[in-house]
């Protein structure tokens, strides 16, 4: 799991206490083993476990979701469109969203 990926879960769990967020993170981000973790936050391993637990379920209905999503916003592209995130430099990105709104106005669609 990213770290991206772990930070817009957390705010999914609030049972969690930040120190059981921390525990996982520490096993699911950072791929330390749960014995350590359990023993540098003194709390046992099935804690860490449970923590774990808990945030990799969020973590794959947060896919889940997320892909639900890019399906429902793909289908409702017109044909020949696609979705796509980019980073670029600003002047490029203009140019570009200047050219997708000369696009879609040409296939009369609103953006």
């Amino acid at each position: 799991m990213t770290p991206a990926e772990f930070q817009a879960c957390v705010p999914l769990v609030p049972q969690l206490s930040s120190e059981r967020v921390s525990a996982a993170r520490a096993v699911l981000v950072d791929d330390e083993k749960q014995v350590d973790v359990a023993s540098r936050y003194g709390i046992t391993r099935q804690a860490v476990n449970n923590s774990v637990k808990v945030m990799w379920e969020t973590f794959q209905t947060y896919q889940a979701a997320k892909q639900i999503e890019a399906d429902m916003t793909e289908a409702a592209l017109p044909p020949g469109w696609r979705v796509a995130t980019v980073a670029a430099p600003g002047e490029l990105l203009d140019r570009l969203q200047t050219d997708v709104a000369a696009a879609a106005a040409a296939a009369g669609i609103e953006c």
